[in-house]
């Protein structure tokens, strides 16, 4: 069953990516779901790093880190997207998939996805 449902989320999200591609949002030269598959990987590792730290580890520093490194990444060069569209699209996926862990809200993707809630952020310093 989790096979299942992993493919579809990989499936899923990467069809949205080129979607965006074909919009000139995203670069089109891209493997979209290895990408989802890399995102999906490093959420996983947090979460698990984050139970065997004790709830110690910062899920949300690393997490935001990671995604603005993919965001410059895959961004398509300013003249393809055009004016303005870039903000509605990324309302648009909001609201159908939410916000990813670190992008405004601490939750991680694991507890989107269950519905529980999500664990606490670490404090620093």
């Amino acid at each position: 069953m989790y096979a299942t449902q992993y493919d579809k989320v990989v499936q899923t999200v990467a069809e949205e990516f080129r979607i965006s591609a074909d919009k000139g949002f995203l670069r089109d030269d891209v493997d979209y779901v290895a990408v989802v598959r890399r995102y999906i990987a490093m959420s996983d590792g947090l979460q698990l790093r984050w139970v065997l730290s004790g709830g110690s580890l910062d899920l949300v520093g690393p997490m935001r880190e990671y995604l603005e490194q993919l965001a410059a990444a895959l961004r398509a060069a300013p003249a393809a997207a055009g004016a303005g569209g870039g903000a509605a699209h990324a309302r648009r996926v909001r609201r159908r998939y939410g916000r990813p862990p670190g992008c405004g809200r601490r939750a991680s993707l694991s507890a989107a996805v269950q519905g529980s809630p999500a664990p606490p952020r670490a404090r620093s310093g």
